[in-house]
């Protein structure tokens, strides 16, 4: 069994600055990967290995443009596990889904 390449989150992945530009689309974006998470949770079940692997690509991406680093580095532990090791996904997903939970995100203040 493969060793996971993620880190836990820190205490700062938890609380995100966001530019102020993209503000009102933070919660529809963190809804979205919560129900990301459900998505792939679903699709391990039921084999479906290029779902898990496209949803990996996508959070790795998405994540921080959002500037939401933490869920980058998941979605890239997705995307590699459901290529190598789905087994290994659960916890991964447990993780994902705790950080989902407890992230807050504030303005970001750019200081001149």
């Amino acid at each position: 069994s493969s060793v996971l390449m993620l880190e836990s989150y820190k205490e700062t992945d938890l609380d995100v600055p966001v530019e102020e530009d993209i503000l009102d689309l933070v919660d529809i974006f963190l809804g979205n990967q919560r129900k990301e998470v459900q998505n792939v949770r679903s699709a391990l079940q039921n084999g479906d290995l290029p779902l898990v692997v496209r949803a990996g690509h996508s959070m790795k991406g998405v994540g921080p443009m959002y500037g939401f680093h933490w869920i980058g580095k998941a979605g890239k532990e997705v995307e590699r596990l459901g290529k190598e090791d789905p087994a290994q996904l659960p916890p991964v997903l447990d993780l994902l889904e705790e950080y989902l939970e407890k992230v807050r995100y504030h303005p970001q203040t750019d200081l001149l």
